[in-house]
């Protein structure tokens, strides 16, 4: 994503103490995104090769007369040269890439905590197709490295991407998680249902229709922006085939898992009695 440098820092500025402490541990610089805001201007802010930043915002830019950062005193020995005009725009490069990603990733974070994407295109400045891509890739991403973990036997860090990646594809919180499982329920509609005390797939499949009728109304795209009657029956039309699809996959979902666990018990109660056979045999 390309930030919009104003609100980035308008963001930066109201994140609080522990997200402030990750922006500084990854390069963030505040001084930078004042350039930015100012259009660009200014020596290239330098930050370490590893991304940290330490105390405050991320390293001021390199001194021509000494070498060191921030102007603090280092040993006369260690100075190095003017960075030339081609190094100071690759600089200038690599701490832009910085900044974007840390960008993405706030855009990320929200989209996560379950705010509406309309809401987070609007507040990032970027269209919601953009929006939906990142989305989308950063699940995919998280996928690759969770696979990578498995083969890598780093199975504390696969479970950690694996918990990730359903919430980053569906953009949801470990709280509904389980109810995203129900066809045609994404995040707002799932925490419509976890509102109505409808926490798991059982209650939803078991749930008379008006509640969750009555859950489906409390949500934005139900509510009526028009005062006459055939729009306000058209949407009221729509809840309730909605309602009606959400118990009816509920209860589809219900069923697949008893199937399964009924599978499950088979295959372990044959190969119970097909061990007790070769036993006797021997």
């Amino acid at each position: 994503l390309e930030p919009n440098w104003e609100r980035f820092l308008a963001i930066v500025e109201r994140l609080p103490a522990r997200d402030r402490s990750v922006a500084e541990a990854v390069g963030v610089s505040h001084h930078f995104l004042m350039q930015q805001v100012l259009g660009g201007r200014g020596p290239p802010v330098r930050t370490p090769s590893g991304g940290a930043g330490g105390k405050g915002s991320a390293m001021p830019a390199v001194s021509p007369r000494r070498g060191n950062i921030g102007g603090q005193g280092t040993d006369s020995r260690a100075t190095s040269k003017p960075l030339s005009a081609a190094e100071k725009l690759a600089e200038r490069e690599r701490v832009q890439a910085i900044h974007r990603r840390f960008y993405a990733a706030l855009a990320i974070r929200d989209l996560v905590a379950e705010v509406p994407a309309v809401k987070v295109a609007k507040q990032y400045a970027v269209p919601r197709g953009s929006l939906q891509s990142l989305q989308s890739m950063g699940g995919m991403y998280c996928s690759m490295v969770r696979q990578l973990c498995e083969r890598l036997r780093w199975p504390e860090l696969a479970a950690l991407f694996s918990a990730l990646e359903p919430r980053l594809s569906l953009g949801a919180s470990t709280q509904v998680l389980p109810l995203c499982k129900i066809p045609g329920v994404f995040a707002a509609r799932a925490r419509a249902l976890l509102e109505a005390d409808l926490e798991t797939v059982e209650a939803v499949a078991k749930a008379p229709k008006d509640v969750v009728e009555a859950a489906l109304r409390q949500l934005h795209q139900f509510e009526s922006r028009q005062v006459d009657a055939e729009t306000a029956n058209r949407q009221e039309a729509v809840v309730r085939q909605a309602a009606q699809r959400i118990i009816r996959g509920a209860q589809e979902v219900l069923s697949a898992e008893m199937q399964q666990l009924e599978d499950e018990a088979d295959e372990a109660q044959f190969a119970e009695t097909r061990g007790e056979k070769r036993q006797r045999l021997s």
